[in-house]
C-alpha cells in the first residue's frame, strides 16, 4: 500500500538478500544501507583510498622513469656483449688457424722426410 503523502516510506539496505532497514546514506555514493553494511561500506572505501594514493605515488614514480636512459643503457651493454663475442669468436678462429697450419705443416715435414731418406 502506497505511503500516505509526507509519511516517510521505509528504506531497506542496498545491498541484495540483506533486507535490514536501511539507517545510513553513504554521501559518497549516494546508498542506502543498515549499519552493519554501511560500516563493511566504509572500511572498504578506507582500504580504496589508500590503494588509490599507492597507485597515484607509484604512477608519479613511473612518470620520474627515463626511459631513453634506460634504453640507451640496454644498447650499450648489448652492443658491448657484441664486440666481446665477435673478440672472442675471433680469437678461437685464429687459434684454429695455427693448429691447422701447424698440422699441415707437421704433415708436409714427415713426407718431406720420407722423400729424402
Amino acid at each position: 500500500m502506497p505511503a500516505a503523502e509526507g509519511t516517510p516510506t521505509a528504506l531497506f539496505c542496498i545491498i541484495t538478500g540483506c533486507g535490514r532497514p536501511a539507517n545510513v546514506l553513504c554521501y559518497c555514493c549516494k546508498e542506502n544501507l543498515c549499519r552493519n553494511h554501511y560500516n563493511e561500506h566504509d572500511y572498504l572505501n578506507s582500504k580504496l583510498t589508500i590503494l588509490a594514493d599507492e597507485i597515484d605515488s607509484f604512477d608519479r614514480q613511473l612518470l620520474g622513469v627515463d626511459l631513453k636512459k634506460y634504453i640507451q643503457n640496454s644498447n650499450d651493454r648489448i652492443h658491448q656483449w657484441r664486440v666481446e663475442s665477435y673478440k672472442a669468436i675471433d680469437q678461437y678462429c685464429d687459434q684454429k688457424y695455427r693448429e691447422i697450419e701447424q698440422s699441415l705443416m707437421k704433415v708436409i715435414n714427415q713426407k718431406r722426410e720420407n722423400i729424402e731418406q
